[in-house]
């Protein structure tokens, strides 16, 4: 295997574990503390960003909110740029940026140490029964053991960036460089569901903001919110990089008889505004709910939400 043309550092064993399309992160009690509306776990944005991306890469989330894609970046040795429009939330990430530890959560796993640093050396001893895929095997393992003695002290020694800007998401446009980002990883508005009850336990509302213009949240037609989730992706796309992926944790919604399937209307949404849709992961989110509800019942059944879906594009233009 050519090591350049590898698209992350998980062994064989975590990219098999990633690629199920069923994930069951759950926030740990720290996260639960933080009251952030709709947050994601740090362990969900790990398997994310170490599927997607190497050390050093930039990282990008439109809605930061509590911080966890910049925090896990920093643990993973991965540059972070965010943008937030409220200031609690503003300054709930930069104290919990000063506390984590660049690289803290950072590992390079091997799987066996060559006995010999120099490749034709290494394979004198077996140049007479040598197989093609035991042959690719050694190599592989050859390159990652010195492409990580060479970086691994590097990495480590780094601090990285971290940047979080207290304006609208659409700012992205001036204030990002074109085909400058590695990954895009966030969670946007759920519509304006944070102004009513969890239907699943209902739980009372947690509204994001009241009346700021900025807040998707607040826009209360349907069709109207899609483009404008969509227009902001056209911008993002122009940032991402070629053959770049993009990571969007979201749910569907049901405002009383009337469901919305936001996580295809978005995706469709997306695909028009030139993204590659490439898969679906489904995030169970189950046992966070421990006081669920006979929704509808008897008369009709309606469906306890418990998951959410973690839709994936990637930037196949050029442009």
């Amino acid at each position: 295997m050519n090591y350049k043309k590898r698209m992350n550092f998980l062994s064989g064993k975590d990219w098999i574990k990633n690629s199920i399309s069923v994930w069951e992160e759950i926030k740990i009690p720290e996260e639960n503390k933080m009251k952030h509306p709709a947050m994601f776990p740090y362990e969900l944005c790990k398997k994310l960003i170490n599927t997607f991306t190497f050390p050093n890469s930039i990282v990008l989330d439109p809605f930061s909110g509590s911080g966890s894609t910049l925090i896990a970046s920093k643990r993973l040795a991965r540059n972070a740029i965010g943008f937030e429009i409220n200031e609690e939330y503003i300054k709930l990430n930069k104290e919990r940026l000063e506390s984590t530890v660049w690289a803290s959560d950072f590992s390079f796993e091997l799987k066996k140490k060559p006995k010999n640093p120099q490749l034709t050396k290494f394979f004198v001893s077996e140049s007479g029964n040598i197989i093609e895929d035991k042959l690719d095997e050694k190599i592989e393992n050859q390159e990652s053991y010195i492409e990580h003695n060479l970086n691994i002290n590097e990495i480590k020694s780094k601090i990285g960036f971290f940047n979080i800007h207290n304006v609208s998401c659409e700012r992205i446009e001036d204030l990002i460089d074109d085909n400058s980002i590695d990954f895009v990883l966030t969670s946007p508005p759920y519509w304006d569901i944070l102004h009513q009850r969890r239907t699943a336990d209902y739980k009372d509302t947690r509204p994001y903001s009241i009346d700021d213009p900025d807040d998707y949240g607040n826009i209360t037609n349907y069709e109207e919110f899609i483009k404008k989730i969509g227009y902001l992706f056209s911008i993002i796309l122009k940032k991402l990089k070629h053959k770049k992926f993009l990571a969007i944790v979201v749910m569907d919604i049901r405002k009383k008889d009337k469901f919305y399937p936001f996580h295809s209307d978005l995706a469709s949404e997306l695909v028009k505004r030139g993204y590659s849709f490439e898969d679906i992961i489904i995030w169970n989110r189950a046992r966070e709910y421990n006081n669920l509800r006979a929704l509808g019942f008897p008369y009709v059944f309606r469906v306890n939400k418990t998951h959410e879906y973690i839709l994936l594009f990637r930037k196949l233009s050029s442009n």
